[in-house]
């Protein structure tokens, strides 16, 4: 359950960029961003280990929002979320807006 409490009672109410779970491994933050400007920027992690329940999701297919990237196939199912959920940003121009 990504975003909502165990019970379904506390929904997460905000924004999501890219979630990575790495499956008994344990990273920097260093392995995921660095700061450029002030401003945090994504590393891609496809490199990392993601062991057997890890996953990567981009959210980067509105009709998919829980794909998953790590190559696991560890794929989620969206609820009660249609493609206007998902929202395009640039965080890697380093430019902070």
């Amino acid at each position: 359950n990504i975003g909502g409490g165990s019970t379904g009672n506390y929904g997460f109410d905000g924004y999501m960029a890219e979630i990575v779970y790495n499956d008994g491994q344990s990273y920097e933050p260093t392995n995921y961003g660095e700061s450029k400007n002030g401003v945090w920027i994504p590393k891609d992690p496809s490199g990392l280990t993601f062991g057997n329940n890890g996953y990567y999701l981009k959210f980067a297919n509105a009709s998919s929002l829980g794909a998953d990237s790590s190559g696991n196939g560890n794929d989620f199912t969206a609820n009660n979320m249609g493609t206007d959920h998902q929202s395009i940003d640039t965080p890697t121009s380093g430019t902070g807006g």
